[in-house]
């Protein structure tokens, strides 16, 4: 399953955060709480669930019983998307890639 999306705006920096939530992050094995890992490679993320040796985790966003939420923001995306204003976002099963 694919979405586009457009690069949203944080601490008032245009393209600079994905926002990504509901019931596809649940089908594919993101559900509150859980935790992920984000590798970057040229023009795309892809997020991936668990963990990794050396590589920073996080965790799905919301409150039990809610949607859960993705939400990256700063730096990696303007890096990685520079002045593109919309992002496809690819829901796999125990990962998700967002590509330029």
């Amino acid at each position: 399953m694919t979405l586009t999306t457009k690069l949203g705006t944080a601490r008032r920096v245009p393209r600079s955060r994905i926002w990504i939530e509901g019931s596809r992050l649940a089908d594919c094995g993101f559900t509150v709480g859980a935790s992920w890992y984000l590798l970057h490679a040229d023009k795309s993320l892809r997020l991936v669930l668990g963990t990794s040796d050396g590589i920073r985790t996080r965790r799905v966003a919301g409150k039990h019983g809610t949607h859960p939420i993705i939400d990256i923001t700063g730096d990696v995306v303007r890096d990685t998307f520079g002045h593109v204003d919309h992002v496809t976002v690819s829901f796999y099963r125990g990962s998700i890639v967002v590509t330029a």
